[in-house]
């Protein structure tokens, strides 16, 4: 019987788990958070919450969210989630409508094509370079398109890595202004900087938009406890909270937000990640250094400054899904580029992930890589 989202055999490696390792999941210290919190024999957590979710735990979040961004997140701007997942389809049940078009980013986390289609929506995609979004291609499509949403990855984004510029941002912003064109920002990854510089969300730095910042404990915490946020202002906060899914089921998840809520009280949270970003940063580090070793001179890609992901650009004539054939039958794996296009194009990229494996593996991972190109 499985247990887990994907089953991987010993002999396999597979560098395309957007996954932290069994190992980095923190059952001690949760266990810790949640013996207090059933200790205390308060049995509300049990019991349907707020629409908005429970008090205490968006009291929790407000001020850990506004210490890290250094700017004041009241609660009444967040709406707690099954993670971005469910608040992504949320958005799209309360701004937008069959035959309705949204506008992404290509490449893009694989995933939001099939919620975006089961909502019936058209999908129009803007390039993404080096600094993130290529805002002066989206200008042009919003002279012919009226999007219900703008879905971006600002910060070390999935799949490639790069984060939205400052001068990018500040573009979108503007563009998003003129146009009254609202913005859905996925920050899965936000907290997971490998440098000092922290970026701060895109609800906070472009306020006065219309946005909607979505977040998840999935990358800085545990996947299995399905919970995040989204940060946006009041009004499309009760908006979200008042359609008939949340108020039928009387809030999203009030008991997993109650022990997490407990579990950043006492600290356990910035340790926790502390310990997460030193790790993942010594194993994007040991990939690089093999990927530099052992690949050849003409493929291309940026050092990830966060997140998960090394996004590889292959040489034209390369073809992503033979190599990923012809890997398998070599104990290797990982996600082509094709996944990551509306269109199925991006042949020649590939996506690796240093999140899952240690050093030892990620290095063995790339060997049997470059022994197979």
């Amino acid at each position: 019987m499985e247990k887990t989202q994907v089953e991987v055999p010993e002999n396999v490696i597979d560098l395309g788990l957007g996954h932290p390792s069994l190992s980095l999941l923190p059952m001690d210290m949760l266990k810790a958070s949640a013996d207090k919190i059933f200790q205390a024999k308060d049995p509300t957590f049990l019991q349907y919450g707020p629409d908005e979710g429970g008090g205490y735990f968006r009291h929790m979040l407000s001020g850990w969210l506004s210490e890290k961004n250094r700017a004041f997140i009241a609660p009444e701007s967040l709406f707690i989630t099954n993670g971005i997942s469910l608040g992504l389809d949320l958005v799209c049940t309360c701004v937008s409508r069959p035959g309705d078009t949204v506008i992404i980013e290509e490449p893009t986390y694989f995933y939001v094509y099939e919620i975006f289609k089961n909502h019936h929506l058209n999908i129009v995609s803007v390039p993404v370079d080096r600094e993130g979004m290529v805002v002066e291609k989206l200008e042009h499509i919003l002279k012919e398109v009226k999007p219900s949403f703008i879905y971006t990855i600002p910060f070390f984004h999935n799949p490639s890595s790069v984060s939205l510029s400052g001068n990018r941002m500040d573009q979108l912003f503007s563009l998003c202004r003129k146009h009254d064109a609202l913005i859905v920002s996925d920050e899965a990854y936000q907290f997971l900087n490998f440098s000092p510089q922290f970026p701060v969300s895109l609800a906070i730095r472009g306020m006065g938009n219309k946005i909607l910042s979505l977040g998840s404990f999935s990358k800085i915490l545990a996947p299995g406890l399905r919970l995040g946020w989204i940060h946006s202002t009041p009004d499309l906060i009760k908006k979200i909270a008042g359609t008939g899914f949340v108020k039928s089921g009387g809030g999203l998840n009030p008991f997993t937000g109650r022990i997490v809520g407990a579990f950043m009280k006492n600290g356990s949270q910035d340790t926790h990640l502390a310990s997460l970003k030193e790790t993942y940063r010594k194993r994007a580090e040991r990939m690089l250094a093999a990927l530099k070793t052992c690949l050849p001179s003409d493929f291309e890609y940026a050092e990830p400054s966060g997140g998960f992901f090394v996004w590889i650009r292959m040489p034209e004539e390369r073809d992503a899904r033979d190599l990923l054939c012809k890997c398998e039958a070599n104990g290797i794996k990982f996600k082509p580029g094709y996944l990551f296009s509306e269109t199925g194009a991006l042949h020649n990229f590939i996506r690796l992930s240093f999140s899952y494996y240690k050093e030892d593996r990620l290095s063995e991972g790339i060997e049997r890589l470059a022994k197979v190109l």
